[in-house]
């Protein structure tokens, strides 16, 4: 029964005991009645059901845990028992989602001139304008970059271009009905491009551009020890990032990019293992800078390289294997099919999902398409996919991936490492297979340096894609144990694959 409104709360003079959740953090109702917690779009996605809604919806201020429980027999008809919202509440903790009164201000507030940059030395980065980044993307506009697109400048831009009416379309964000206005599309490319170059940058200057084409390839994270800078690896030109000008010799540059971007930068200080057990920051930067090292030290091929965290994580906490690792080549084989099929069909019924909502619009899905042809064909070149047969350039690049991965901080961005590590040796085997399944169209064997960043580029958007991630999620177990834990058994069933391929192939004229 709940206290008449003027009867004081007995727990009113009590000091708070449950702090508010973080305020980046926000719900998404879904169909189900449950919700998903979201951040930054970085962060981890976590699904409540319908009760764990109700308790998130009101973590809006710190109070008792008996004026909470109190608001939720107000709200839903039905408190908890005060043990299991404790327990509840323990794990709202361990992931890290209330609000700590000692956390620092938010990036918008920050001093960028006082705060370090974090420059990898061994990263390198010039642009070489071959415009390839402004194919197969949809550029976001922001307000003041539109506000810049003047009358004037439009009427410049049609004649020059020669296109008609807006160049933008405004979609509705699937939360809360929010504008979206995106840059039209032409040949696959942005609107603005003309040959190699941004018409907005040449016409009117840089400022002209969208914001986040300003800031590609750069990537920025807000950390206690100062702001990490890494790169959005998506650019098609190898020589880009193995023979540009180091980023540590650009500071100025990435100086003044942070006056202007510096409020997208995400900030975040520790993460979890496995989704429950919380790394402190201090845990994760002795984790990272064993794995710099160790990577700086392999001499191995591209497995090698993206399973050095694996090792280390599971050596550094000495961890099991989860049920479902393979034991044996035969067992591998076979969780890879399971797994490549289920990736399969939820991928297809995403991409029907995606073109029946998009009857309005042309809906292109050629990232995906791809990632499901090197899907359908990686069992039958099953022993190339898995092998490290890198060239010594294709190797170097390789490196400088794995090593931006874990430079720019990308499982604390996640905020659970094993799924990281997982998802990235995902990320490695599909631009295997696409990567094989590429050359094998135009009638060539060997791998080239160009057909792996091809492949990189287009499983990267791919698998950046929110909802491709969110169709993914369930995978979880199984990707960590195929490939996190059992990759060394997995790479030793190549040969067991069974393909498809008769022995005779009939080339139709």
């Amino acid at each position: 029964m709940t206290a008449p409104p003027d009867t004081p709360d007995p727990a009113s003079d009590r000091p708070p005991e449950v702090p508010p959740l973080r305020p980046d953090l926000r719900l998404l109702p879904q169909e189900d009645g449950g919700a998903l917690l979201v951040g930054d779009e970085r962060t981890r996605r976590i699904r409540l059901d319908a009760r764990g809604k109700a308790l998130a919806t009101l973590l809006d201020r710190a109070q008792t845990l008996e004026g909470l429980n109190q608001r939720l027999e107000e709200t839903t008809g039905r408190a908890m028992e005060p043990d299991a919202l404790r327990r509840t509440l323990a794990a709202f903790d361990r992931l890290d989602l209330f609000q700590r009164t000692d956390e620092a201000p938010p990036p918008e507030t920050a001093d960028w001139e006082s705060l370090p940059l974090r420059i990898d030395p061994r990263g390198r980065f010039t642009c070489s304008a071959c415009g390839s980044c402004c194919h197969g993307v949809n550029v976001p506009f922001d307000r003041d970059a539109l506000e810049r697109l003047t009358p004037d400048r439009l009427e410049v831009l049609q004649r020059d271009l020669g296109f008609q009416g807006a160049p933008v379309l405004i979609l509705n964000a699937e939360t809360g009905g929010e504008a979206l206005p995106i840059c039209r599309n032409r040949f696959g490319a942005c609107l603005f491009l003309e040959d190699r170059l941004c018409a907005l940058h040449s016409r009117f200057g840089p400022e002209a551009k969208p914001l986040v084409c300003r800031m590609f390839p750069w990537d920025f994270l807000v950390g206690p020890d100062g702001i990490t800078v890494s790169l959005q690896m998506e650019c098609r030109d190898p020589k880009a990032l193995l023979d540009g000008e180091p980023l540590s010799a650009q500071e100025a540059e990435v100086r003044e990019l942070l006056r202007l971007v510096g409020t997208r930068a995400l900030e975040r200080d520790r993460a979890t293992l496995d989704g429950a057990t919380v790394v402190s920051f201090e845990e994760y930067l002795d984790l990272e800078q064993e794995v710099l090292l160790a990577l700086d030290r392999s001499p191995g091929g591209g497995y090698d390289l993206w399973a050095t965290g694996g090792r280390i994580l599971q050596h550094r906490w000495n961890l099991a294997p989860p049920p479902g690792t393979p034991t044996s080549p035969e067992d591998a084989a076979r969780d890879l099919q399971a797994l490549l099929h289920d990736l399969q069909r939820r991928m297809q019924a995403l991409r029907t999902s995606v073109r029946q909502e998009g009857k309005a619009i042309r809906v292109e899905s050629r990232h995906l398409d791809g990632v499901l042809e090197a899907i359908a064909t990686l069992p039958r070149h099953g022993p190339q996919v898995l092998a490290s047969d890198e060239n010594e350039e294709a190797l170097a690049l390789v490196r400088a991936w794995v090593r931006n991965w874990w430079w720019g901080r990308t499982p604390l961005r996640m905020g659970d490492i094993l799924s990281a590590q997982g998802l990235g040796m995902l990320q490695w085997l599909l631009t295997r297979a696409l990567a094989v399944h590429s050359a094998r169209l135009v009638e060539r064997r060997f791998l080239t340096t160009q057909d792996l960043v091809d492949a990189w580029t287009r499983v990267h958007f791919f698998l950046r894609n929110r909802r491709v991630r969110d169709a993914m999620r369930s995978l979880r177990p199984a990707v960590i144990a195929l490939l996190v834990f059992g990759l060394e058994t997995l790479r030793q069933a190549a040969p067991l694959l069974p393909g498809d391929d008769p022995g005779t192939d009939f080339f139709l004229l």
